[in-house]
């Protein structure tokens, strides 16, 4: 399964720590796909890198 996340460059703190959450929730699943490059993107990025992905899911940033 592939996933995308889209989000401001800008995020707030919490805006933030929810992509960070959501980010490693999505790579537990599958894949996921994003620009990475700030922000929200970023968070949910970084933290799927550092996610344990059972099934072999993994993040594929494009940016």
């Amino acid at each position: 399964m592939q996933i995308a996340v889209i989000g401001a460059a800008d995020a707030s703190a919490e805006e933030y720590a929810t992509a960070c959450a959501v980010g490693a929730l999505i790579a537990s699943w599958g894949t996921l796909v994003c620009g990475g490059l700030g922000g929200v993107m970023e968070a949910a990025c970084k933290r799927s890198t550092g996610a344990r992905w059972p099934e072999g899911g993994h993040p594929a940033g494009y940016g």
